[in-house]
């Protein structure tokens, strides 16, 4: 018997309680961000790789087009020497796709370096 009563109301008066059973409840999710993205970064300098090294360590993979240096081979270089620090440091993979292209992978994610070629 509860403590408290509205006046003039008897327990046989009230309604009964409602309970929901929230596993029967279907809610529609918000829409679901993907975990990672795959992005393109151009970098003119070593100083661009540092919103690639960011990028990677939060999980993205990235596409790092260097065709605006190729024609410097030291910068170059030294872009190329920064990103295995940035692979190596995110547990990552680091791989060539042409002179001025590269792919940075975060961890858990390496590249095949195996061509898949035509049988014919």
């Amino acid at each position: 018997m509860p403590l408290f009563r509205r006046r003039g109301q008897e327990e046989s008066q009230r309604e009964p309680r409602r309970f929901i059973d929230l596993n029967d409840v279907k809610v529609e999710d918000e829409e679901e961000r993907p975990v990672s993205y795959v992005r393109v970064a151009e970098v003119r300098r070593t100083d661009d790789l540092g919103r690639v090294r960011d990028l990677v360590h939060s999980g993205n993979i990235v596409i790092v087009d260097c065709t605006l240096v190729s024609s410097d081979e030291v910068v170059l270089k030294r872009i190329m020497d920064e990103m295995r620090i940035i692979s190596r440091d995110a547990n990552g993979d680091v791989a060539g796709l042409s002179k001025s292209l590269f792919v940075l992978t975060p961890q858990g994610i390496k590249i095949d370096r195996n061509k898949i070629r035509s049988q014919v």
